[in-house]
C-alpha cells in the first residue's frame, strides 16, 4: 500500500494539529502495510521561508531511530513552466521509505486553464499512491479542488473541530469564513473523515449533514515522551526555565478567546486575594486570534506578580513544565479533543477542564469539570485541589490510567485499517 501525506502545517509552529501529523507519519512509518509514504507541502502557503517546516520536521521520528534535521537542498527532479509557475520535487529520503515533498503554487487556482495543467502535473505527480492522506483543512480545499478531475484514488481529511461553525466571533472575520468554506468543500470532497472524537463528529453530522457512514472516530494518541519524569530530575529543568517545582498551576494553550483565559484570571485573583501562599499561574502558549478580546477586558490581572506568560515552549522541555505543576488548567469553551488535557494526565498531573464538547468523553470521570462560565466554581475547585493532597493523588492515579486509552500505535493500527478498507 502506498500512502501520500499533506505536511503544509508543518510550517507553523508546533502545537496540536502539528503534533497529529508528526506522530501519524511516524507511526505509519513502522506499519508492515506501507510499502511508500510521500509528504508533500504547499509553497504559496510558506513563501519563501521553511523555518518551521524544518524544525518541526525534527519531531518526525523513523524507524532507525534517527528524526529529520531538516530539508536537504532542493534536487530539481522536474521542472516545467505550467502557466508561469515552477514545480520542484524534494525529496526526503529516510529508514525504508521514499519521501517526497511537492511544493506547488496555488494563486491560480480560479483562474482560466490552469487549473487543468495542474490537474495534469498533479495526476503525474500521484500515480503511484493508493490513499491520499490530508490532515490540515487548508490543503484539503486545495487538494479536493486539483483532485476532482484526474485523480480517482481514495481521499481522507482528519476533522478536528467545527469551532469556526460554532464560535466564528472568537476569530478574526475573514479567517472564519474561509475555515468554513475549507471545511463545507473538504468534506464534499474526501471519501472519508477521521473525526478525532465523537463530540468532533456529531458536529459533522448535525451542522453540515455529513452522514454517519462516512465518518470514523479515531482517537489520537499522545507522544511517548510525556510520561512521569523523576522529581529531582524535573525540579532541576524547570529551574533552569525560572519555575520552582510543584509551586505553580498550569494553564497551556494558544491564548485566544475560545481558550478562555479570562476565567482562569478571574479565578485566580479570588484566589490570590484569599491566599496569602496561593502558588504562581504559569500561562504556557503562542499569542492566538483576538487577543483584545482574550485579554482585553482582564488586563487589570496581568499585573499580578504571580501570574507569568512564558510564550511558547518547546517540545522537548514541554514535559518538564508540566511534570513541574500541581494542576492544569483548561477551562476552555470547546474542543475537538483537547490533547494538552491527555498530556498532562499521562503525566499524572491533575485536570480541571470544561464540562463541554469532547471534555466528557475524553477525560472520562479522570479530571473534575467544570462550567466555563462559572467563575466562582473553578476558583473553589483550584482551591480544593491544591489543598487536598488525596485527591490530587486520587486524580493522577485516575488520569494515569485514563491517558493509556489514547495511544499512538493503536491510533495508526485504526486508520491504517481506514486505508485498506478504502482501497
Amino acid at each position: 500500500m502506498n500512502v501520500a501525506i499533506d505536511i503544509t502545517c508543518l510550517n507553523w509552529k508546533y502545537t496540536g494539529v502539528q503534533r497529529y501529523t508528526c506522530e501519524l507519519i511516524s507511526n505509519l512509518d513502522m506499519q508492515k502495510e506501507l510499502k511508500s509514504l510521500k509528504i508533500f507541502w504547499y509553497k504559496q502557503v510558506y513563501g519563501q521561508d521553511y523555518r518551521y517546516l524544518k524544525e518541526n520536521l525534527k519531531y518526525v521520528k523513523i524507524s532507525d531511530g534517527n528524526r529529520i534535521a531538516g530539508i536537504v537542498d532542493p534536487i530539481i527532479a522536474s521542472s516545467a513552466k505550467m502557466g508561469g509557475r515552477k514545480r520542484i520535487l524534494r525529496y526526503f529520503p529516510y529508514g525504508s521509505l521514499i519521501h517526497y515533498g511537492v511544493c506547488l503554487h496555488n494563486n491560480f487556482l480560479m483562474r482560466g486553464i490552469t487549473p487543468l495543467l495542474d490537474q495534469l502535473f498533479y495526476k503525474r505527480m500521484f500515480t503511484k499512491i493508493d490513499v491520499l492522506h490530508l490532515p490540515f483543512p487548508v490543503s484539503n480545499h486545495v487538494l479536493g479542488r486539483l483532485s476532482n478531475i484526474f485523480y480517482k484514488k481514495p481521499k481522507i481529511a482528519t476533522v478536528y473541530d467545527l469551532s469556526s461553525f460554532l464560535f466564528e466571533d472568537f476569530l478574526e472575520g475573514n479567517v472564519a469564513y474561509g475555515f468554513r468554506k475549507i471545511i463545507e468543500e473538504t468534506v464534499k470532497t474526501v471519501d472519508k473523515i477521521i473525526a478525532i472524537s465523537q463530540a468532533t463528529k456529531r458536529d459533522l453530522v448535525n451542522i453540515l449533514n455529513v452522514p454517519e457512514n462516512r465518518i470514523e472516530v479515531i482517537y489520537p494518541g499522545v507522544g511517548d515522551h510525556f510520561k512521569l519524569i523523576d522529581g529531582n530530575r524535573c525540579a532541576q529543568k524547570v529551574r533552569e526555565f525560572g519555575l520552582d517545582y510543584k509551586s505553580y498551576l498550569l494553564c497551556l494553550f494558544t491564548i485566544e478567546p475560545r481558550k478562555n483565559l479570562g476565567l482562569v484570571l478571574q479565578a485566580y485573583n479570588k484566589l490570590s486575594n484569599c491566599w496569602k501562599n496561593c502558588p504562581r499561574l504559569i500561562v504556557v502558549g503562542e499569542k492566538g486570534w483576538r487577543l483584545d478580546r482574550a485579554l482585553g477586558q482582564y488586563r487589570e490581572y496581568l499585573d499580578n506578580p504571580n501570574i507569568l506568560f512564558k510564550g511558547f515552549v518547546e517540545e522537548s522541555l514541554l514535559p518538564y513544565v508540566i511534570n513541574g505543576a500541581l494542576l492544569l488548567v483548561y477551562p476552555s469553551f470547546y474542543e475537538g479533543f483537547g490533547l494538552p488535557v491527555v498530556e498532562a494526565m499521562k503525566c499524572g498531573i491533575p485536570v480541571i477542564c470544561s464540562n463541554t464538547s469532547s471534555f466528557p468523553e475524553i477525560v472520562g470521570g479522570a479530571a473534575i469539570m467544570v462550567d466555563p462560565s462559572d467563575v466562582d466554581g473553578l476558583t473553589r475547585v483550584m482551591l480544593e485541589i491544591i489543598k487536598n493532597g488525596d485527591l490530587r493523588k486520587e486524580l493522577s492515579r485516575k488520569g494515569l490510567a485514563r491517558a493509556k486509552r489514547f495511544d499512538w500505535r493503536e491510533a495508526t493500527r485504526q486508520i491504517v485499517e481506514v486505508y485498506k478498507k478504502m482501497i
